[in-house]
């Protein structure tokens, strides 16, 4: 059963934010809360999960920012739940603009992460990102494929880069040729 979930002072610390225009909150049966955000202006999805996860406790996985046009509201101007619902339910059948943060879970995970940090303006980098969504543009990622090569000591082009499904595929990569090598 989903629900509707209010986030109050939370919700008003984020509409504080020129990046967010409206937000809302809903939790699915196992626990997870979808909070929608409708952005004001263009930011990369990474971006505005970091500031939700700044404002929203707990930290534990268990919020997933979702990136939508726009949050229903009702004629008064209040937010419409059941709308909220159905747009949360239709996110999960088809996680487009869906930004969960999962953190690195071995050495190389974590050393990639660490790098990626160095290079892009966030907070955290999830394992499910990739290097598109992290707005990595062209000269980003050749110079990712030259510090990849001095730090792991591996070749990776610019073209696989941008192929990678996700970081933590990237990481697996990485690690097998690493292996290969040592």
């Amino acid at each position: 059963m989903w629900s509707y979930e209010e986030l109050e002072a939370v919700a008003q610390r984020l509409r504080d934010h020129a990046e967010v225009r409206e937000v809302a909150a809903v939790r699915n049966s196992d626990g997870l809360r979808y909070i929608l955000i409708e952005p004001d202006g263009f930011s990369f999805g990474p971006a505005l999960r970091d500031l939700v996860l700044d404002q929203v406790e707990p930290h534990n996985g268990t919020n997933v920012v979702a990136i939508v046009g726009s949050i229903p509201t009702d004629p008064d101007g209040t937010i419409n739940r059941e709308n909220c619902v159905a747009i949360a339910e239709a996110l999960e059948r088809t996680p487009i603009g869906l930004f969960r943060y999962e953190p690195p879970a071995d050495q190389t995970e974590v050393a990639l992460v660490e790098l990626l940090l160095e290079m892009l303006p966030y907070q955290r980098i999830s394992m499910t990102d990739n290097l598109p969504m992290l707005g990595a543009d062209s000269l980003v990622i050749v110079e990712l494929s030259a510090v990849l090569s001095e730090r792991f000591g591996v070749q990776v082009g610019a073209i696989e880069l941008f192929e990678v499904r996700d970081l933590r595929g990237l990481a697996a990569r990485l690690a097998a040729s690493m292996a290969l090598q040592g």
